[in-house]
């Protein structure tokens, strides 16, 4: 007896060691909640311009319309609805002709509320470092995030967030046929990771 208790106090911690390795990375660990003080919750968007992701990182490597794209569809697994991405670039095409023909400075970006949309959400690449991605597959990355309320006038912030994270690629990359949908995954994943800490939309009736 003396020797069973002896044997199952040695396996019970092994155990908990080896559960404790094999724990998941814990969700929104890479990202860092600037704003949050119950916009989303109190204006509830529900139409969402994504706006061009802004590179200035000043390596201009960035996949920025990957990382749009990505981040559009995000927004649909929260129960938001994004405007066409193509719809909102046209709008944004007739601005910059628009403001050619007249003269004017050509708006820098996206003007919230042009579309009528509830909210606005922009994204600023500030770090993309590839120094180590034909290596070793690892992809230094730092992005900030914002959704903007439209209708508001002086285009309140209502949520924002700051991704900091090196992806380790190293173990999938051989799931993905080429370097470029590889690239899509990690936008992907950038993404998921960011939207998982934003608030998800509530559905309300009618709406």
């Amino acid at each position: 007896m003396r020797n069973l208790a002896s044997l199952s106090l040695l396996i019970v911690p092994a155990l908990a060691l080896s559960s404790c390795r094999n724990l998941p990375e814990v969700p929104g660990t890479s990202v860092r909640v600037l704003y949050s003080e119950g916009g989303m919750s109190a204006k509830s968007p529900v139409d969402i311009v994504v706006a061009p992701v802004a590179d200035e990182s000043g390596t201009n490597t960035a996949p920025c319309d990957m990382l749009r794209s990505a981040f559009a569809d995000g927004l649909v697994r929260r129960r938001y609805s994004p405007l066409s991405l193509d719809y909102v670039s046209s709008a944004l095409e007739g601005q910059a002709i628009a403001a050619a023909e007249a003269g004017t400075p050509v708006p820098a970006s996206y003007s919230p509320g042009t579309l009528g949309e509830d909210a606005v959400f922009r994204a600023s690449v500030k770090g993309w470092d590839t120094s180590l991605w034909q290596t070793e597959r690892k992809l230094g990355v730092t992005i900030d995030t914002w959704m903007i309320d439209s209708v508001d006038p002086l285009s309140q912030e209502l949520w924002g967030a700051r991704y900091e994270k090196t992806l380790d690629m190293a173990l999938m990359q051989n799931n993905y046929p080429t370097e470029s949908v590889l690239m899509n995954y990690c936008c992907e994943v950038i993404a998921a990771e960011i939207l998982d800490c934003m608030p998800a939309r509530t559905p309300r009736a009618g709406l």
